[in-house]
């Protein structure tokens, strides 16, 4: 349901629709053309590393920010790493529908949540 709304103010005209429909007032809806649901909160997945550690390093599987190659950019290379001595996190970043900045600022969470808790790794 549409409902227009035309109101006057200033010798200006304003035009708004006004939609009714619950998918359009709350939210999105996954229809199948996006990778995350709508409400999808990112996350990482860690590999302890085998033998000493070398170090920390963070896995952000691409994909054009329309998906992420969650196996062979993520899972794959994380083991590999892991087995090499390095603790690794493959970070679930937002994709689609949400844009790249928010995957940016998903990004950047994840190197401040690991450089802060180092000592625990």
């Amino acid at each position: 349901m549409v409902e227009a709304v035309v109101f006057r103010s200033n010798q200006s005209y304003f035009f708004f629709l006004i939609f009714v429909d619950m998918r359009v007032t709350h939210g999105c809806i996954n229809t199948g053309n996006y990778f995350d649901d709508p409400g999808f909160v990112p996350y990482m997945t860690r590999y302890e590393a085998e033998g000493d550690v070398k170090g920390a390093v963070l896995i952000n599987p691409g994909g054009d920010v329309q998906f992420r190659s969650e196996t062979t950019e993520g899972q794959e290379v994380a083991q590999k790493l892991s087995s090499l001595g390095y603790v690794t996190f493959v970070v679930h970043y937002r994709v689609r529908p949400y844009t790249m900045q928010e995957g940016v600022l998903d990004l950047a969470r994840a190197v401040r949540y690991v450089r802060s808790h180092a000592d625990d790794y």
